[in-house]
């Protein structure tokens, strides 16, 4: 009986080293954040970069 337990438990910190193994290369809740806020503001920059550029190309037509 105390054999069977002993394959169990073995055969389970298999189990849980593959999972450990692969989480390691998966994306955190704090990684999907930090991209979340990232492309946001990249986002914001790219719309006021072009805001910019247009109301530099209109001033350089009307003056």
């Amino acid at each position: 009986m105390a054999s069977q337990a002993g394959a169990h438990e073995e055969a389970f910190g298999q189990r849980l080293a593959r999972i450990e193994s692969f989480m390691e290369h998966a994306a955190t809740r704090e990684d999907l954040l930090n991209l979340k806020l990232w492309m946001l503001l990249c986002a914001i920059g790219a719309i006021a970069g072009g805001a910019t550029l247009a109301i530099a190309v209109v001033q350089l037509f009307i003056g």
